[in-house]
């Protein structure tokens, strides 16, 4: 993993879960057009606690079209999560 991954990873652990706040998310990984078998670009990634990343009812993998009317799209939520992201750099 490079630098500049490793730091953006561990920002978005400090920010928590983006759709309930919870701490310790995992790193969700968006998929535009990649296969499974391809990781995605590390800078399309939201965090995401378990519950809402793989595990409840609402979550994304689970229940995709629940978790975006509730929470957002994943387009949404990776651009909300960019503005937060650039905040706390820049006020670093």
């Amino acid at each position: 993993m490079k630098k500049k991954d490793k730091k953006r990873f561990d920002t978005l652990r400090q920010i928590g879960c983006i759709a309930c706040g919870r701490n310790e998310p995992v790193i969700h990984h968006i998929r535009n057009k990649t296969g499974l078998s391809l990781r995605p670009n590390h800078e399309d990634t939201i965090p995401l606690c378990p519950i809402h990343h793989n595990m409840g009812n609402e979550s994304i993998h689970l229940n995709k079209s629940v978790f975006e009317k509730k929470f957002g799209t994943e387009k949404e939520l990776l651009d909300w999560v960019d503005k937060i992201y650039g905040h706390k750099i820049l006020n670093k």
